[in-house]
């Protein structure tokens, strides 16, 4: 076989000024490993230089797998492996120092190789790059032998001062921690054996609050989603009606709808994180949509094109958009509703654009007026899932349409809203129980003294008074028939009637006042405890309502 040519490391290369082409450089402190920045001593131009050996473009026509190996940057298509995430990378640039760290990596990813997903392997490779910049900063001399659990506590230091999320820097953690592990077990090199991370090293993750996005803020999504290229507004209703994540979205295949023999419409895609096919019901308005996208793609680009959602020309200004508003000095602005389709499958940076630009230019803003960040795709999702949660359904529907393997995960979205809060607060004062004394008193069958069994009870007729309820099972036998109603101790009342026992109040001090005025004593006898009852009960109903800071009809006229 062919002698393998190893690319020269690019530090040896020759570097010259391209103005005056000295060789009397100066390095700037702007240099990365992979792109150095020098200033000439002679002329004082500040040039750049970028190895062109971390590009698989430099690599042999016809290089064979096994000689991947041997280059500083790999192309993993040849290895077999699928172009990884939305973004379809697909190479490795171990453009890393020193070279002994740099050699060790190599060996430690091609063991996994046949492992890991394409982005698995990069995002190692990501977080192993930081401690090579670790090094090279700390210790540009540091050697395997110099690598200790005190070293490793500096770059622990390191790490926690770029203020990187619990999730993210223990991702880092563990990936560097699974590096010299597998070093240490299976390389012969003189590093140590030492334990180098512990448990303690890891940063404790709270659990946050799973935020979905306020009805405030949908409605003006539905308000001004018209605006967006017809292709951009799908995207947006199957993330809403689905809660599949946005690279699930980007990644449906053209066929991706089919119709069961009900006539209703079932959308196929590939679930990421699961790695399977999955199905989920859809509305048949969304069908219509999606029918009418297949039409769209079938108009305009050829047949081979096999996804659903394909890219734009100019996707550059979205991409730039979506990159904090940063927008490319070199990219055209583009309209919300420009689309001219390209043979290439979206990117999920190009959908977070279009809503960057749409939040941006129409306002779209929370109740205090600061602008929504609805780029955030991955919201959708939790709004979808969250929205499922609040309307009663059950944990195993929810596991299915999320796509999760256990009832915890699913169980976070089962969370109340300030506004759910409320809700079943004033359910629960307003169906507080008040006796003829006006005293709360707890519910003698609690699952039969909801509103909605009252309401039940009261429509057939069963133990209901007036302005009130009996506690009685209605299989029971009154053994008070001849006393009203509020004079017995099984009678209970809610807030739902202090208006009605204030009228009632009101109509009995003016029975009194005309039987006095008249002198009809029997009247005044009867009616005067009866007045009595009803200022306790409204007196007590009155004070349990203030308490709560607000009265029964404001309640309802808040609603």
């Amino acid at each position: 076989m062919e002698q393998i040519k190893i690319a020269p490391d690019f530090q040896n290369s020759e570097r010259k000024c391209p103005k005056c082409e000295s060789t009397n450089l100066k390095q700037s402190n702007k240099s990365s490993i992979s792109k150095l920045r020098y200033i000439c001593q002679e002329c004082g131009r500040d040039f750049t230089f970028q190895s062109k050996y971390y590009s698989v473009k430099n690599l042999p026509d016809n290089i064979l797998p096994h000689e991947m190996k041997f280059y500083d940057v790999w192309d993993l298509r040849i290895l077999g492996k699928s172009p990884g995430g939305t973004s379809k990378n697909y190479s490795l640039s171990f453009n890393i120092e020193p070279n002994w760290l740099k050699e060790l990596i190599k060996d430690y990813l091609w063991s996994r190789i046949s492992l890991d997903e394409t982005s698995t392997l990069i995002r190692r490779l990501t977080d192993i790059k930081k401690f090579s910049t670790y090094i090279k900063e700390q210790s540009p001399n540091l050697q395997p032998e110099d690598v200790n659990r005190e070293f490793i506590i500096g770059f622990l230091n390191y790490i926690s001062t770029k203020k990187l999320a619990p999730k993210t820097s223990n991702g880092v953690i563990s990936n560097i921690k699974a590096f010299f592990e597998f070093c240490q077990k299976n390389l012969t090199s003189s590093l140590t054996q030492q334990q180098l991370f512990y448990s303690e090293d890891y940063s404790k993750r709270l659990r946050t609050k799973i935020k979905d996005i306020p009805i405030y803020v949908l409605k003006q999504i539905d308000s001004y989603e018209n605006a967006l290229a017809q292709p951009i507004k799908l995207m947006t209703r199957i993330l809403r009606e689905t809660g599949m994540r946005v690279s699930e979205v980007c990644n449906l295949k053209f066929n991706c709808i089919q119709q069961d023999s009900d006539g209703d419409w079932w959308i196929n895609f590939w679930r990421i994180k699961l790695k399977k096919e999955d199905r989920l019901f859809i509305s048949k308005e969304l069908a219509q949509n999606i029918l009418n996208q297949q039409n769209f793609i079938q108009k305009n680009l050829n047949k081979e094109f096999n996804y659903l959602f394909c890219s734009t020309k100019g996707k550059s200004w979205f991409d730039s958009y979506a990159r904090k508003n940063k927008h490319n000095k070199t990219a055209t602005r583009k309209e919300l509703n420009y689309f001219v389709p390209i043979g290439e499958v979206i990117n999920s940076s190009t959908l977070r654009g279009y809503l960057h630009q749409l939040a941006h230019e129409h306002n779209i803003t929370d109740v205090s007026g600061k602008i929504y960040p609805i780029w955030k795709c991955h919201q959708f999702r939790h709004t979808h899932l969250t929205d499922l949660a609040r309307k009663g359904t059950g944990i195993a529907h929810i596991m299915q349409r999320a796509g999760h393997v256990s009832a915890d995960m699913s169980m976070q979205y089962v969370h109340l809203t300030d506004d759910d809060q409320k809700k079943k607060m004033k359910e629960v004062w307003d169906n507080t129980h008040f006796n003829m004394e006006g005293e709360i008193v707890a519910p003698v069958n609690p699952d039969l003294d909801t509103a909605e069994m009252q309401w039940i009870k009261k429509g057939m007729g069963m133990q209901t008074t007036d302005n009130g309820y009996c506690t009685l099972l209605w299989t029971q036998t009154c053994p008070h028939q001849d006393l009203p109603c509020k004079g017995c101790g099984s009678w209970v009342t809610t807030l739902d009637f202090l208006d009605s026992h204030k009228k009632e109040l009101e109509e009995t001090e003016k029975i009194i006042e005309n039987a006095r005025q008249k002198g009809y004593q029997r009247q005044i006898e009867k009616n005067v405890p009866r007045a009595e009852r009803l200022k306790k009960i409204i007196s007590g109903m009155e004070k349990h309502a203030s308490m709560r800071g607000i009265g029964h009809n404001e309640w309802e006229e808040k609603a």
